[in-house]
C-alpha cells in the first residue's frame, strides 16, 4: 500500500488528503451541472469550504509572506491567467463565427472575475479566493494563534453583514474574507488531529458527515454558496460545513491506508489535474448549453474530457507548470504523518 505520493520540486503528497481533493471537484462539477434542486444543497455546503479547509490543514507556519505569494502565484494564478486567455480566446472565436461581434461583456466579467464571472467562467473565482485567502492567513500567522482567529471571524462577520459589498470587489479579493475561518479551523485541525486515536478515525468521521447530513436534510444549515457570500444559516451552516469537511479528511485518510498503490497513483494524478478540471469544466457546460436541471451525460462529458486533457498534459513537462500549476506525481513509500 501507498499512503503518500511525491511531485518533482514539492512536499510528498497524501493520497488521502489528494482523495478528498477529487471527490470535491466531482461535487464541484456535478453541483454546476445540476444547479437546482437537493443536490446543489447537499454539495454546496462543503465541496468549496473544503479547500480551504485544507490549505489550513497543510499549512507550514514560519514561511516568509514573499516566498507564500511566489508559491500561491505559481501554482494558482499562473493556470488562472493561461487559462483565462486560452478560454477567452475561444469564447471570442465562436462569437466571431456566429456573426454576434467581439463579446465585450463577457470579457469585462471574465476579466472582473469573482462573482462577475458566469459560464464557461463560472469556477475562476474560487481560484483567486484561495490565493487572497491564504495570503492573508500568512500575514496573520505572523502572530500569536488568536491573531489568526480575530482575523477570521472579522472576515466571518464581514460575510454576513456586507456579503453583497463583498461580491462586488474585483477577482474575489472581498469573498476571501469570509473564506478565512476555514483555513484557521483546518489549520486547528491539524493542531488536533495527532491527539485523535487511529482506531477513533472512521467513527468520528462518520460522526461528523452524519451530524452534517442530519443539518442538512432538517433544514437546520441552509446552503452555503460562497461565490455569492451566502453562508447560510449565520453561524450554523458554517460550523457544520467544517464537521463535514473535517469527517471527509479523517475519512479518506483511514481509506488511503487500505489502497493499493496503483489506485493512489490514479489518486494523485488525478488531484495533480483538479485545477484543470476546476477551470475548464464550465466550458463544457457552456458548450452544450447545460440547464439547471442538468443532464447525466453532460456530467460525464464535464468531468471526463477536461480530466482527461489534464492527464495527458501531466505528459508534458512544459504544459504541466502553466496549465496545472504543479507537475506529475510519482508514488513514494514515506507513511503520512
Amino acid at each position: 500500500m501507498s499512503t503518500s505520493a511525491t511531485i518533482p520540486g514539492t512536499a510528498t503528497r497524501s493520497v488521502g488528503i489528494d482523495l478528498v481533493r477529487v471527490v470535491a471537484v466531482v461535487a464541484i462539477v456535478l453541483g454546476h451541472v445540476w444547479s437546482e434542486g437537493p443536490f446543489r444543497t447537499v454539495v454546496h455546503l462543503w465541496h468549496v469550504p473544503v479547500f480551504f479547509l485544507l490549505s489550513g490543514y497543510l499549512w507550514r507556519s514560519g514561511r516568509p509572506l514573499g516566498d507564500e505569494v511566489r508559491r500561491r502565484a505559481r501554482t494558482l494564478l499562473v493556470p488562472y491567467v493561461a487559462w483565462l486567455v486560452i478560454i477567452l480566446a475561444v469564447v471570442v472565436v465562436i462569437a466571431l463565427a456566429r456573426g454576434e461581434g467581439l463579446p465585450l461583456g463577457a470579457a469585462r466579467s471574465a476579466l472582473l472575475g469573482g462573482a462577475y464571472a458566469t459560464r464557461p467562467f463560472s469556477a475562476f473565482w474560487f481560484v483567486t479566493a484561495l490565493f487572497v485567502a491564504v495570503v492573508l492567513y500568512r500575514v496573520l500567522d505572523r502572530g500569536p494563534w488568536w491573531v489568526r482567529w480575530v482575523g477570521a471571524l472579522i472576515g466571518l462577520t464581514l460575510g454576513y453583514v456586507a456579503g453583497d459589498v463583498l461580491t462586488r470587489v474585483p477577482l474575489s479579493i472581498g469573498l476571501a474574507l469570509p473564506c478565512l475561518v476555514f483555513v484557521a479551523a483546518g489549520h486547528e485541525l491539524a493542531r488536533w488531529r495527532p491527539r485523535l486515536p487511529e482506531r477513533a478515525t472512521v467513527p468520528v468521521g462518520l460522526g461528523l458527515v452524519a451530524v452534517g447530513a442530519v443539518a442538512v436534510a432538517t433544514g437546520l444549515a441552509g446552503l452555503v454558496d460562497l461565490k455569492r457570500a451566502d453562508l447560510g444559516t449565520p453561524v450554523v451552516s458554517v460550523v457544520v460545513a467544517v464537521l463535514v469537511s473535517t469527517g471527509l479528511v479523517l475519512l479518506a485518510e483511514a481509506a488511503a491506508r487500505h489502497v493499493p498503490e496503483a489506485a493512489g497513483r490514479t489518486v494523485v494524478a488525478l488531484a495533480a489535474t483538479a485545477l484543470l478540471v476546476v477551470l475548464t469544466h464550465a466550458v463544457v457546460l457552456w458548450l452544450l448549453g447545460t440547464p439547471p436541471q442538468g443532464r447525466a451525460l453532460d456530467a460525464a462529458l464535464a468531468l471526463v474530457l477536461p480530466w482527461a486533457l489534464g492527464l495527458a498534459l501531466l505528459r508534458v513537462p512544459a504544459a504541466a507548470p502553466v496549465l496545472l500549476g504543479g507537475a506529475a506525481a510519482r508514488p513514494a513509500r514515506a507513511p503520512v504523518g
